[in-house]
């Protein structure tokens, strides 16, 4: 890299991504499981 500015404007973008990612990865897994959870209940009931 010539710009290190640049590179770390690329590095922190990344990071950022990375972090909106893994949020709605989290987010994700969680309704899932929430369906799961509710689609199991109903089953019993």
């Amino acid at each position: 890299m010539r710009d290190p500015l640049a590179f770390w404007a690329l590095v922190g973008f990344a990071g950022v991504l990375l972090q909106n990612l893994n949020v709605t990865t989290v987010s994700a897994v969680r309704l899932a499981l929430a369906h799961t959870e509710t689609a199991d209940t109903a089953h019993v009931l």
